[in-house]
């Protein structure tokens, strides 16, 4: 059976930790961060889809159990 050293175990992972940060940083540089869309595009392509803005949120009132909401303060 095949003993292996703490220090063997640590080397092996150095080396992958750098391999795939190496690996990252080639895919990253190749990534165009320019085409990025703005909110104004994204909130017109979504009217031209339909989508509406909503106006008013509405109100959530959070109830328990034996509370009564005509006597609240809200």
């Amino acid at each position: 059976m095949i003993s292996f050293s703490i220090k063997s175990i640590l080397l092996g992972m150095g080396i992958g930790i750098i391999i795939t940060s190496l690996i990252s940083i080639i895919y990253l540089a190749g990534n165009d961060t320019k085409n990025t869309i703005s909110n104004e595009e994204i909130i017109s392509r979504a009217e031209k889809l339909g989508m509406v803005k909503s106006v008013n949120k509405p109100e959530i009132k959070k109830v328990l159990p034996g509370y009564d909401i005509k006597n609240s303060a809200y």
